[in-house]
């Protein structure tokens, strides 16, 4: 779903305008 937010971590929370941006930077979508 582009334009949704990826939260990757709680401690060290990283957000991507898209899914393809977060998977360009090596993360995947959060299981939660």
């Amino acid at each position: 779903m582009s334009g949704e937010n990826y939260h990757i971590s709680s401690s060290n929370a990283v957000y991507f305008p898209s899914e393809a941006a977060a998977r360009a930077a090596g993360y995947r979508k959060s299981l939660r």
